[in-house]
């Protein structure tokens, strides 16, 4: 007979619960599922695509990988956005990414982009409360609409 540990559902919701990368975007702590984080990488080069909606900031090479950049604040609709500032209605002028910035590679049903983050926080158990999740889902749907649209 197989000995009990003594926790039962305890150990089953801890068993159920996913990590999350928690990073902050425009000074909000937002979540990334674990399981759609591929890398954090420092921001290299950054080529802009001309008339590319605002959730998009241009293209970056990684690794011989050519993907897109997504400024998830625009997505998030938080602080004011890497360059897009007056678009999430902040009127602050809107902030340039830098070579060297965090982004962070996310893969989603086949599809890799990197998400431009102020700061990697860390790999800890998802909390909604702590660190809102932030929906990739939504984020890639707006992307594939601009990418149709154009």
């Amino acid at each position: 007979m197989a000995a009990s540990r003594g926790t039962g559902s305890a150990d089953a919701v801890k068993e159920a619960m996913s990590d999350a990368l928690a990073v902050l975007i425009e000074g909000a702590r937002m979540g990334i599922p674990v399981e759609n984080v591929r890398e954090v990488v420092a921001l290299a080069n950054l080529t802009p695509v001309p008339s590319a909606p605002p959730i998009v900031r241009g293209v970056s090479q990684v690794r011989g990988q050519v993907l897109p950049v997504l400024d998830p604040a625009v997505r998030a609709g938080v602080g004011q956005g890497f360059g897009v500032g007056v678009a999430v209605g902040t009127g602050h002028e809107p902030r340039t990414p830098r070579l060297g910035d965090a982004i962070v590679l996310v893969e989603l049903d086949g599809v890799r982009a990197a998400l431009l983050v102020d700061e990697v926080i860390g790999v800890e158990p998802a909390d909604a409360e702590r660190a809102p999740p932030f929906d990739l889902a939504a984020t890639f749907a707006a992307l594939r609409r601009a990418v149709e649209a154009h």
